[in-house]
């Protein structure tokens, strides 16, 4: 467990002074351990970051509006070409947040929304290093009311703003705030990605809903993923389907579906339309890391994480829908047996 939670970047550089090279050793000494627990930035400290739960839902009319707004502006493309949409849609937008919670926002550039959350405690970064995905998500879900990503917070992922960070800024933000990567990493000083524009990141993301980034107490999100957050739509970006020849990547179809029987678990009306993966395929390493996540959140969201990759095709070993016998195919791949499972009574 850690034995310190740092608040300000400037305690994580006074506790910093390892050795990046020991990390590379399957001997890590005593000192170094004793230095990362230390260093480790809990995300279970932050109430923000913890589970959450609202007593009132979403009308589901609003909801299907954000749908609907949402299949639009992909229809259109305008994250992907960063083009303005039509002054009614924004203007429909705003009422339909307005709805949903009280809080300060605003559009910028063609096709991004940005919000103001001074009132929440969240871990600090330095200047141009930002969070993305669960981090970034699950802070947006809580400002607009929404009971999605209500778990806890497992992994906190961070990038940089810019083109050339400070190594030892790097090498700190990563060891503080990314240690498991950091520690099993081949090159750690690459865990942390670097973008130079805002376009630049918001395209090059995998889902839709993961166009966002919290930076400070601020959340930068595209339209498209505030939209399709709310409609609880998951789908690939624009960007992906075109590196992918107009097909999704195993291991992002295997999350996809992840991500889709977490959001049903979590009572939301939940969409994923049919994709068609490509040609590297979906092995039984890719179904194996998700239906391990999965798990986490229980035994039949794993059940149920399972026979949705079966009825979609994606499962292409013998499966009775048992999850334990689904485990034992799974581990006749080398890498599997390397992955642990949560423990399940």
């Amino acid at each position: 467990m850690p034995e310190g939670n740092f608040h300000s970047f400037g305690e994580l550089a006074n506790a910093f002074g390892c050795d990046e090279s020991k990390t590379n050793s399957k001997q890590v000494d005593e000192d170094l351990v004793t230095h990362l627990k230390k260093l480790r930035v809990d995300p279970g400290v932050f109430p923000i970051l913890g589970p959450h739960h609202f007593v009132h839902q979403i009308d589901d009319q609003i909801r299907k509006e954000f749908e609907s707004l949402g299949d639009l502006l992909y229809e259109k493309r305008v994250v992907h070409h960063w083009t303005n949409f039509p002054i009614r849609i924004r203007t429909r937008i705003q009422l339909l947040l307005k709805q949903l919670v009280d809080l300060p926002f605003e559009f910028v550039y063609p096709c991004v929304f940005v919000c103001h959350l001074d009132s929440m405690e969240l871990p600090i970064l330095p200047p141009q290093f930002a969070f993305k995905g669960g981090v970034a998500r699950k802070v947006l879900a809580q400002a607009l009311g929404l009971n999605a990503n209500t778990s806890q917070v497992r992994d906190m992922d961070v990038f940089y703003r810019g083109e050339n960070p400070d190594p030892d800024d790097v090498k700190q933000v990563a060891m503080s705030f990314m240690q498991d990567d950091w520690l099993l990493a081949k090159r750690p000083n690459k865990i942390i990605s670097k973008q130079p524009s805002l376009k630049g990141y918001l395209r090059t993301r995998e889902f839709t809903i993961n166009q966002l980034l919290l930076e400070g107490n601020q959340i930068t999100s595209s339209i498209q993923s505030v939209c399709d957050l709310v409609a609880g739509v998951i789908r690939p970006t624009i960007h992906h389907l075109q590196s992918q020849k107009g097909k999704v990547e195993g291991i992002v179809a295997a999350k996809a579906v992840r991500f889709l029987v977490e959001g049903k678990n979590e009572g939301r009306v939940m969409r994923l339309d049919k994709m068609a993966i490509s040609n590297h395929g979906i092995n039984k390493f890719k179904i194996a890391v998700h239906l391990a996540r999965a798990l986490e959140h229980g035994e039949a969201v794993g059940a149920h994480y399972l026979e949705e990759c079966h009825q979609r095709g994606l499962i292409k070993f013998p499966f009775d829908g048992s999850v334990d016998h689904a485990i034992t195919q799974l581990r006749k791949n080398r890498r599997v047996l390397n992955l642990s499972f949560p423990r399940r009574d």
